[in-house]
């Protein structure tokens, strides 16, 4: 029993040796937290070296790119497009170095053919170096070229296809050709020369001086109906991409058609001056239908079908004049305009047409004759529909 409580006294001692112990080694790290520095696991990484990027590009517009060009080149009209055949607007991206030679240049929009042409011309380009602070740069920007579709191309002032620009800086080519035309009007005039001077004169954007080259040509030649129909072109072109920044003005070339109707016809007078009085009064009534001045319309486009239509005007012809006999209410004329266009093999154009005239009718009441026009285009549509092959039917049994 002694011995046991021997044994216990010095485990006590010995416990509480070591809570001494423990309880100072902890007021210790208490004390001198503040004062202990833990290292990191994982050091942290230094900062990377700053990359020294190219500054941004620098971009001109296009106006002040081909202005301060101090040698231009025009594009070579491409020898596979046909004069007449085809024109477009080419805009091109080109890069220009230090020195200010294109290191670079490719078209963003227009023709295969035109962009090929555009691309080659700008190679021949040169601009004085342009400085920042006294150091050359880089520098790039866009070329507009405008290819007019008569075999004369030229640079415009926006780089922009949906800006009509009404002074293009750079028309000498067509301007030498207008100086020719000039020339040769001069020494013996003809109608196809002041055609070719009004027309110039248009494509420089010298829209008065167009005109009165059409008026004196007129005046020497009052049966030329070509100089009325490009007099008359002229008020319906403008507006248009490409051209000039006026609005189109119908009532204008109206009074130009107008003049033109009032030519007679002789007995002697060939089929192509008929075809093309024919073209006058087709003009004269698609204008007045714009207008909605219908009356009008359904004379002019009547006295084309007296004049035997041309046949590739034909079937545009009875079907405008038809939709023109529906919005009159002439029943009958118009059913006579579906018929004349189901012999022309143009069936579904005179179901369309005959449709328009059951609407109308419709609206004006008039259901009896809406009934007879509903049943007459349920007879067209029969006939148009292909009838089953009852061998066709058995083979695919």
């Amino acid at each position: 029993m002694k011995l046991r409580q021997q044994a216990f006294m010095r485990a006590s001692v010995v416990l509480l040796m070591a809570l001494f112990v423990v309880s100072v080694a902890h007021a210790r790290q208490n004390q001198n937290r503040d004062q202990i520095r833990m290292e990191p696991i994982y050091k942290p990484y230094s900062p990377a070296p700053a990359i020294q990027l190219p500054p941004p590009h620098i971009e001109r517009n296009g106006n002040e790119l081909q202005a301060s060009a101090i040698k231009r080149v025009l594009p070579n009209y491409p020898s596979d497009v046909k004069p007449d055949q085809l024109s477009g607007i080419v805009i091109v991206k080109v890069q220009v170095s230090k020195e200010g030679n294109v290191q670079r240049g490719y078209a963003l929009t227009g023709h295969p053919l035109f962009g090929k042409a555009a691309t080659e011309a700008l190679r021949g380009w040169k601009w004085e170096p342009t400085l920042i602070d006294g150091v050359a740069q880089e520098v790039w920007g866009k070329i507009r070229f405008d290819f007019d579709g008569h075999g004369t191309v030229s640079i415009n002032t926006s780089d922009d296809p949906g800006v009509v620009d009404p002074t293009p800086i750079y028309r000498a080519a067509l301007l030498k050709k207008l100086e020719g035309y000039l020339a040769e009007l001069r020494a013996s005039p003809s109608p196809a020369l002041y055609e070719k001077v009004a027309q110039g004169y248009f494509g420089l954007s010298r829209i008065q001086e167009a005109i009165e080259t059409y008026k004196e040509g007129i005046s020497r030649f009052p049966r030329e109906i070509a100089l009325y129909m490009g007099w008359a072109g002229i008020y319906f072109k403008q507006g248009m991409i490409g051209t000039h920044g006026e609005k189109n003005q119908p009532e204008e070339a109206l009074k130009v058609l107008e003049l033109a109707a009032q030519i007679k016809l002789e007995p002697d007078n060939s089929i192509q001056f008929r075809e093309q009085l024919s073209y006058v009064f087709w003009y004269l009534g698609i204008t007045y239908v714009s207008m909605n001045r219908n009356a009008e319309a359904k004379e002019s486009l009547e006295r084309i079908l007296s004049l035997k239509p041309p046949e590739k005007l034909r079937d545009i012809l009875y079907l405008t004049l038809g939709e023109t006999y529906v919005k009159l209410g002439d029943k009958d004329s118009a059913i006579t305009m579906s018929q004349k266009l189901l012999e022309l093999g143009k069936t579904q154009t005179a179901i369309d047409l005959l449709g328009s005239l059951y609407h109308k009718l419709s609206e004006l009441g008039d259901k009896q004759s809406a009934k007879a026009v509903m049943e007459l285009m349920s007879k067209i549509y029969q006939m148009k529909v292909p009838k089953p092959n009852p061998q066709a039917e058995k083979t695919y049994q």
